[in-house]
């Protein structure tokens, strides 16, 4: 029951998976459609037509027509093989498209970071990304090849039935166990020797330790080659020695099999002799048993180890299509448009990661109006990180709302909401685009401003000092990966990401600790910058430096997802014991790193 349901399903993803070829190219699928067929037909049209040659011979005569056909069906085999290949190739490269695209638009519509920080669904999605550009192809050729060896096998079969059908069965049916045996003996030697096993994959970190590029220092340093390759060895050694009392075992096997085969198919051939001497058959008949041996075997060979490679293919077709049914984790049903920003409000709001055991947010309330400058600290794991993930949509609270202008955030359309926030996250992104590319992003209807450009660039500081003009440096590629692509030292990078959120000249501007690897001093100053340059701006900005925190409005002091304080700095000194308390620790252990330098 199992394996029936097992097969089920394999088969329905494989046909839903055939209908992408469709989807992709529906010109070249149909060119697909005829060709396959009619190329794994040729062969039991040659046999046929040569055959009915061979009987027209023996008897002293020769129907031309029969010579034609031969030729004609010669003529098609040919020219079926550079067409087939031809058409597979270019609805390869379309289906590529196609499934990447697709993955694409999908997460497009994932606006929720639920799924993404889920570690089993990111894994899946790894996975799904990482094949995206090999899968397919693997899906169109083996695809296609089972097909075209089913039908190949069929039509051999049909022709061979036409003399007896019980001969035709058994020769179909004797072939398929060695055909297994003979491919589960390959199948088993290459994942036991390629990477299945634990010892496999030890063997290959051995090798692959050598040619690493992030060991390269440390094993020239202890000249550690000899230690490597004499583990390879030992391994390889160990492996070899199973898999080849593996080999052994299964030929026995697979001997007997072919002993089995080999009796049906030399007592097919006598029964084929004899009926000839006989007068029931002419000699034709003799090409055809032969021909149909070994066009069967040969195909079912290739079905069974094709079937096997296509299976784990459309595993992955089943991830890839298990993702396409993701749904999204936020409300986005919202349509009204935003406006200008009046205040933003936190009331009762809760909220708790998915399988996490306790809340992240527990009751947060809060108000803040336009232009308020609102720095946020906490210990870690305090909330804060995630207080701006529900600000910006990428979750929605558990409890409580939040409202803009006195509406709930879920009533406005997600993009219109969204427009409102310019952020520069602690994961910052560096994207290997262009230097202009990357600050650009944030705004792409500006990109061509390159004035705008420049004078985010000064703001946030970067000057990566490449020796070429503020202009030029936009130009700039960013990214090892490419070829004389340029790679940026994580100040840098840190600096490039502050030029994105600056560039895109938002209502409110979010600053998620985006100077953790400046010092105090730096990190002061650039605040002070963000400030200035946003004094029109509602600014929020997240920071375990509490002497950064002087130039803000107001300060947010969260504790274990609670709210502990919100007022200004001043009040919280006076009034607040665990402000104080946090202040003053911070403050001394500054002035003691100072101290030390």
């Amino acid at each position: 029951m199992a394996k029936r349901k097992s097969l089920t399903k394999y088969l329905g993803l494989y046909f839903k998976s055939l209908l992408l070829f469709w989807r992709a190219d529906k010109l070249d699928s149909s060119i697909l459609i005829l060709v396959i067929p009619l190329k794994a037909l040729i062969p039991s049209l040659l046999t046929f037509f040569a055959q009915e040659m061979l009987n027209q011979l023996s008897v002293g005569r020769l129907n031309y027509e029969n010579f034609l056909f031969w030729g004609i069906s010669f003529f098609v085999s040919l020219i079926t093989i550079p067409l087939a290949t031809n058409v597979q190739g270019v609805l390869t490269d379309r289906l590529i498209a196609f499934v990447n695209t697709s993955l694409m638009n999908k997460t497009k519509e994932l606006q929720g970071l639920a799924n993404f920080e889920d570690a089993d669904f990111y894994d899946q999605v790894q996975v799904i990304n990482s094949q995206s550009s090999w899968r397919p192809v693997n899906l169109i050729v083996f695809g296609t090849s089972v097909i075209s060896s089913f039908i190949t096998i069929v039509s051999m079969g049909v022709l061979l039935a036409t003399y007896n059908p019980l001969i035709a069965l058994l020769i179909l049916v004797s072939m398929i166990p060695e055909s297994l045996v003979s491919y589960r003996v390959q199948q088993e030697a290459f994942e036991t020797m390629v990477g299945a096993s634990s010892d496999a994959r030890k063997m290959q970190y051995a090798s692959q330790a050598v040619l690493n590029k992030d060991f390269t220092k440390e094993i020239r340093l202890f000249n550690a080659f000899d230690f490597f390759i004499k583990r390879y060895q030992r391994i390889f050694w160990q492996i070899h020695h199973a898999v080849n009392q593996r080999r052994a075992k299964k030929m026995i096997i697979a001997l007997a099999s072919m002993t089995v085969s080999s009796l049906i198919s030399i007592l097919a051939l006598l029964w084929f002799v004899f009926s000839i001497q006989a007068g029931r058959f002419r000699v034709g008949a003799l090409l055809t048993l032969t021909s149909a041996i070994g066009y069967i075997a040969e195909n079912i060979f290739s079905m069974i180890e094709d079937s096997s490679l296509l299976y784990d293919t459309l595993l992955y077709m089943e991830k890839y299509f298990n993702f396409l049914k993701s749904s999204d984790t936020i409300d986005k049903r919202g349509t009204t448009k935003v406006g200008t920003v009046k205040g933003i409000s936190f009331k009762h709001v809760s909220f708790t990661y998915p399988h996490s055991p306790r809340p992240a947010l527990n009751d947060v309330n809060f108000d803040v109006t336009k232009g308020q400058k609102i720095a946020i600290v906490g210990e870690n794991g305090s909330g804060k990180t995630t207080l701006m993930k529900l600000l910006l949509r990428f979750y929605d609270p558990n409890q409580g709302h939040i409202q803009l202008n006195g509406q709930t955030v879920q009533e406005f359309d997600l993009f219109s909401y969204r427009s409102l926030f310019s952020a520069v996250f602690q994961d910052y992104a560096k994207f290997s685009l262009t230097v202009k590319e990357n600050i650009a992003i944030s705004d792409l209807d500006k990109q061509d401003d390159s004035q705008a450009l420049i004078d985010a660039m000064k703001i946030s500081g970067f000057d990566p000092n490449k020796g070429v003009s503020e202009s030029s440096l936009l130009d700039v590629q960013l990214g090892k990966e490419y070829e004389n692509g340029t790679e940026l030292s994580g100040g840098e990078w840190q600096k490039l990401a502050l030029a994105r959120g600056i560039f895109a000249n938002r209502q409110i501007l979010i600053l998620d600790e985006p100077t953790a690897s400046l010092d105090p001093r730096s990190e002061y100053s650039l605040f002070q910058k963000f400030v200035r340059i946003g004094a029109d701006k509602t600014v929020f900005f997240i920071t375990h430096r509490l002497n950064s925190v002087t130039i803000a409005d107001k300060v947010l002091v969260l504790n274990k997802g609670k709210v502990v304080a919100f007022d200004t700095h001043e009040n919280l000194l006076k009034n607040n014991d665990y402000y104080r308390d946090y202040y003053s620790i911070q403050n001394k252990a500054l002035k003691k790193e100072a101290d030390t330098k």
